[in-house]
């Protein structure tokens, strides 16, 4: 194999690595960990060893593999950070040695350690997760060729019975494999279930059984998931919301003002979530919250386009609040910012945001919204 011959591919693979760190301004974490960028340096290539060491064991021992693995921050023992440099350097040092008689052994381990570099949690961007199987797909190619090639010149030295045994074996063991991993797929409920065995403290899993169950009908199983994956995620707005929303629907209204209340404590929470239960709380006559979480979302300066309609919803609704609360100035100057642009008032938007009005759940008397919409969009004409 000439160095030369691969030195496109390796360009090409530096360039895509190169896009993926530059990804790291536009990755967010996402509902199922912490930010890679949250966690420290030092860390993170403390947690190398490991996870290389889990990835192998993962590997050569899959019954215990899972689709999620929350990225551990906490410092492991020295007898774990021992065992996975020794196994890591043990494994190392063999290849390299064996690298004249079994060049497909050193080729095979330095692909695994090399293509699996991107994904150990070192540099990236993105959620923080410690290991995951579906990064694992092409690093495996490189073990395959490495064990494929130095189990046939093996068992090539062997008498016939003694080559037939070994592959008769390995046959068995990922039959047993198969069958395993294959009824853990059979539904939602069992996958996540076996993720949940296999992990611990794993919120995301334990937020995924949630929806199997919501989608079911069995409210109480997830209620028991939601609480569960707040117990372990205590102030993440996903959680919240939506035991929030799973107690209001059952009419367990005190209840759910406890996570309403604890929601709106949060200085992270998403514009989206502010605006729903926002709306929420004003259809349901809790207006002091309603206007705590629609202040909430107005004073958020939007990031993206979603974000900026978002916005604008949350101004109508506000608009809306303050003529139910009778604070006609405030209404009219939120409708004014709403169909006004270049302080022109535009006579299109404000036939849509009539439109809406129209629309909107008949819970209040809207007949003052609608006349200081009118009166701004007149003034604006006139």
């Amino acid at each position: 194999l000439k160095l030369k011959n691969k030195i496109p591919f390796i360009l090409v693979s530096g360039l895509f690595f190169v896009i993926h760190l530059s990804s790291s301004g536009y990755a967010a974490a996402g509902p199922a960990s912490v930010a890679l960028a949250d966690v420290e340096f030092t860390q993170r290539l403390l947690n190398v060893p490991i996870v290389y060491a889990t990835y192998l064991l993962f590997s050569l021992t899959p019954f215990w593999s899972s689709i999620y693995f929350p990225y551990v921050v906490e410092t492991f023992s020295l007898w774990i950070y021992l065992a996975s440099v020794v196994m890591l350097l043990s494994m190392t040092i063999v290849a390299y040695l064996a690298r004249i008689r079994q060049p497909n052994l050193w080729l095979g381990w330095l692909w695994f350690v090399v293509s699996l570099f991107p994904v150990i949690g070192l540099v990236g961007a993105g959620e923080a997760v410690l290991v995951g199987d579906r990064w694992s797909y092409l690093p495996h190619v490189g073990l395959v060729i490495a064990f494929v090639f130095l189990g046939a010149e093996l068992l090539s030295r062997a008498r016939p019975l003694w080559q037939v045994l070994p592959v008769l074996l390995v046959v068995l063991l990922f039959a047993a494999v198969a069958r395993s991993t294959a009824s853990a797929w059979e539904s939602d409920q069992t996958y996540w279930q076996r993720t949940i065995d296999r992990t611990s403290g794993n919120h995301f899993a334990h937020f995924q059984l949630s929806d199997h169950y919501a989608r079911n009908g069995d409210d109480a199983m997830r209620e028991a998931h939601l609480r569960a994956a707040l117990e372990s995620k205590p102030s993440y707005s996903p959680y919240l919301l939506n035991l929030a929303i799973h107690l209001q629907n059952q009419r367990r209204d005190d209840e759910a003002l406890t996570y309403v209340r604890r929601l709106l404590d949060l200085d992270d929470l998403p514009i989206d979530y502010a605006l729903a239960m926002g709306r929420l709380m004003m259809l349901r006559g809790e207006l002091a919250l309603s206007y705590q979480f629609l202040v909430k979302a107005v004073e958020q300066q939007p990031a993206s386009i979603t974000s900026f309609e978002l916005r604008k919803q949350a101004i109508f609704n506000l608009a809306i609040l303050n003529s139910v609360l009778d604070h006609p100035e405030n209404s009219q100057e939120l409708f004014r910012l709403l169909v006004t642009s270049n302080e022109i008032v535009s006579p299109a938007v404000c036939v849509k945001y009539v439109d809406e009005l129209d629309r909107f759940p008949k819970v209040f008397d809207l007949s003052s919204a609608k006349r200081h919409l009118e009166e701004v969009c007149q003034l604006g004409t006139d």
